[in-house]
């Protein structure tokens, strides 16, 4: 069984070193115009915040998520969104992923 970990570069998996990376983290589907899910495949002990950003650097909405237990799955509806594009963000504090989310 594998442990990913947020708040390391790498996290030990047997005697593999495992890399975090943008894989670990999908959004879909992407473009949208109704909703999409953000998924996070990967262990994490520290909280996660969940940031929805405008190219301005706004935040939209943000979520906190107190523990990953290797698969975690959210419905995001963005209907009331203008249509254009986004970036949503994983944090555990200190290190972070994003990615772009088109809204059409």
């Amino acid at each position: 069984k594998a442990l990913y970990m947020l708040g390391s570069d790498t996290a030990r998996a047997g005697s593999e070193s495992v890399l975090l990376s943008q894989e670990n983290f999908r959004i879909y589907p992407n473009p949208t115009d109704q909703n999409f899910y953000l998924e996070i495949n990967f262990s994490s002990l520290q909280p996660l915040t969940i940031t929805i950003f405008a190219l301005d650097g706004a935040i939209i909405t943000s979520k906190r998520v107190e523990q990953v237990e290797e698969i975690y799955t959210e419905r995001f509806d963005v209907s009331s969104y203008a249509r254009g594009m986004y970036f949503v963000s994983i944090s555990d504090g200190t290190h972070s992923l994003s990615k772009k989310l088109i809204i059409k």
